[in-house]
C-alpha cells in the first residue's frame, strides 16, 4: 500500500467515525448500556486514549523497519 493510499483510507475512516457520532443525540452520549456499563463517551475515551496511542507507535516503528510492540 502505498502512502497516498494509506492516507486516504485513514480518511475515510475517520469520516464515517464522525458520521457515526454524529448520529448520536448528544443528551445520550453519558447513557450506559453500549458495552455493558459503559457508555458511548466511556467507549470513545477508550478508543482514542487507550488504542490510538498504540496504533501510532506501531505505524511508527513499522515506518522505521522496526519490530512493532503487540502489548
Amino acid at each position: 500500500m502505498q502512502k497516498s493510499e494509506l492516507l486516504n483510507w485513514l480518511q475515510a475512516e475517520y469520516q464515517q467515525w464522525e458520521s457515526l457520532l454524529d448520529q448520536i443525540d448528544p443528551t445520550h452520549m453519558d447513557q450506559p448500556g453500549v458495552n455493558g456499563d459503559w457508555s458511548m463517551k466511556d467507549l470513545v475515551a477508550h478508543l482514542y486514549y487507550g488504542w490510538q496511542p498504540r496504533l501510532i507507535a506501531r505505524i511508527q516503528a513499522a515506518q522505521r523497519g522496526e519490530p512493532t510492540n503487540r502489548r
